[in-house]
């Protein structure tokens, strides 16, 4: 830039014969200066052009599939198109590592909507986008920047409307500048034209186009007829977060410090024996702690009346609370005058000791968590459990990573926040129900029946529902009669069985209530978004992998649910009865 204003200012010596220095200096600057504005007004027509033809079909992709179908695939095809629209308008990759990272992320949750869809996803697949816009910007996506980055957007889009204005005025000269787009739109309009005239002396082409353009304006009509105030809002809106994601305001607020040579400002601080002696107690009373842990939970036979859900849930609860307070101390400790210490070394070797021993404090309640497994079976909330211990646990080895590599606290809270969020992100992408009834049905085939309460009385959907094919044919009746008629019921629900009355599977939706009067929601349907329907019946938009694959199987094992479809009073009964049994292990 240095360069480029130094040669404008300088003398040139090409003027005319006759001019002098000065005099050609200046008829040079304003020929040079008329070019450039030629060809950026070019330049600034095309991508005028490219902004609206760019924002028209992201209005029209996400008034179509988000606004009026909302499916959870229509929503899987709409974050498939903004990696599209994305990669079409941001030339710049920005923070590479962290946009493929958001792009990573984007198509599994893309992926997951295709195969069983959920809000979650939904609601993660919108703010992955919002960290890719970010970071395809030159912004790492660290959380506390985020939030000002929504505002950011806002502006962003301001910026570029103003910026394409009509009859705009220049800031140079204070006359009016013509619009930048004539150049690109008289050309393209003369051609069109021209166009038109050749297709009217052409009768047959004539009529034919004519016809296309009749069914064209017909949809158009039949289009704009259904159009609301709330869909135009949308729409409007739509564009308007298209616009700023790809063009924000965007500034960097919090900057992480370089680390600093530590031996250049040496001074003892007040508070190194407390800490010394803080984390000699600790690491002596974990010691201890993991010692009994030990030998009171691993590799021994539990008795009958053994309190398996306090010690999984309340005492895992607890334990993690632990982890998280040492994070917190460890934070306390290495900071301010303490890292100018000159015995910082033998602290951060104690902070390494106390680390390894909450590692093995987070593997015990792992161990808590697998032997409330073993008793009974896996759970979504276990799932969730474990997704939980190791976010608590990569939050401390990032402190542990802060305190060797000398980092400030922008550095720690940048990455930190980022733990939670990818534990959530990770569930959304995770078939869940699937890895969860997967783990149940092998427990049970393995002669382990109590793992069969999971499978009964807890929601499931159909890539739950998919590993319960191995139970149709369980050597215990009761089990595999019950199976059966659960798949009975999805057999119905997803129109591979006669269709059943409305009212006949109301009460399975949501929570099904029989004879006996307890309460089993174990089947999972959302409002909405249903799939009733035989396979030639549903609606591209309503597709779930998931729901396909079971359709499949239910299709080749139909002898074994099918009297349970044609009788519900039998269906009921056999739910009943399965529950009832399987009851003995909650």
């Amino acid at each position: 830039m240095s360069n480029a204003l130094s040669s404008e200012n300088s003398p040139t010596d090409g003027g005319p014969p006759g001019t002098g220095p000065e005099d050609g200096s200046i008829r040079s600057r304003d020929q040079h200066s008329t070019t450039g504005q030629h060809v950026g007004s070019v330049v600034a027509g095309k991508t005028l052009l490219f902004d609206v033809g760019v924002l028209l079909a992201w209005i029209a992709m996400t008034d179509y599939l988000i606004y009026r179908v909302g499916t959870y695939f229509a929503w899987s095809l709409s974050l498939f198109a903004t990696l599209f629209f994305f990669g079409l308008a941001k030339r710049s990759r920005g923070h590479w590592r962290a946009s493929m990272l958001m792009v990573a992320l984007l198509v599994l949750l893309a992926l997951k909507l295709s195969w069983s869809g959920s809000v979650l996803q939904i609601a993660c697949g919108v703010f992955v986008t919002f960290c890719l816009a970010m970071a395809m910007s030159g912004l790492p996506p660290f959380l506390p920047e985020l939030f000002a980055f929504v505002g950011m957007v806002v502006a962003g889009a301001v910026q570029r409307v103003l910026r394409f204005r009509l009859g705009s005025v220049s800031e140079a000269s204070g006359t009016v500048k013509p619009w930048v787009g004539g150049s690109v739109l008289i050309p393209l309009t003369l051609v069109t034209c021209f166009i038109a005239l050749f297709v009217l002396a052409n009768p047959d082409v004539a009529n034919s186009l004519a016809l296309k353009f009749r069914i064209l304006a017909d949809t158009l009509s039949e289009w704009l007829l259904k159009f609301s105030v709330g869909e135009v809002v949308f729409a409007l809106l739509s564009g308007w977060l298209m616009l700023g994601l790809l063009y924000p305001s965007a500034q960097k607020l919090m900057s992480e410090l370089v680390p600093v040579e530590l031996s250049q400002a040496k001074s003892r601080s007040t508070y190194y024996p407390t800490a010394r002696n803080t984390l000699l107690s600790v690491i002596v009373l974990f010691v201890v702690y993991l010692v009994f842990e030990f030998f009171t939970l691993w590799f021994r036979d539990f008795p009958e009346d053994f309190y398996y859900a306090g010690y999984a849930h309340q005492g895992a609860f607890w334990l993690t609370v632990a982890l998280a307070l040492s994070t917190f101390v460890l934070s306390a400790i290495f900071r301010g005058s303490m890292l100018s210490d000159p015995q910082l070394p033998l602290l951060k070797k104690l902070a390494a000791a106390w680390s390894a021993l909450n590692v093995v404090l987070a593997i015990a309640v792992c161990n808590r968590l697998y032997i409330y497994v073993e008793f009974n079976g896996m759970t979504r909330m276990r799932v969730i459990g474990l997704l939980g211990i190791a976010c608590v646990v990569a939050g401390l080895l990032l402190v542990v990573a802060k305190i060797w590599r000398d980092r400030d606290f922008v550095w720690l809270i940048h990455r930190q926040l980022w733990m939670p969020v990818l534990a959530v992100i990770a569930f959304a992408i995770l078939p869940v129900d699937w890895i969860v009834h997967e783990s149940n049905v092998r427990r049970v085939l393995q002669g382990e029946p109590a793992s069969s309460v999971q499978i009964i009385s807890h929601l499931h959907s159909a890539e739950g529902a998919l590993p319960l094919v191995k139970l149709v044919d369980h050597e215990d009746p009761i089990i595999r009669d019950g199976v059966r008629a659960v798949l009975a019921v999805w057999a119905q629900e997803l129109g591979v069985a006669p269709t059943a009355l409305e009212s006949d599977l109301s009460a399975y939706r949501g929570r099904y209530r029989p004879e006996l009067g307890h309460t089993s929601p174990w089947l999972w349907v959302q409002a909405g978004f249903s799939r009733q329907g035989r396979v030639s019946d549903v609606p591209w938009h309503n597709w779930q992998l998931s729901e396909e694959l079971l359709r499949s199987k239910l299709l080749d094992i139909e002898t074994a649910w099918q009297p349970y479809a044609k009788d519900s009073t039998l269906r009921d009964r056999t739910v009943d009865a399965f529950y009832e049994y399987a009851y003995q292990w909650y």
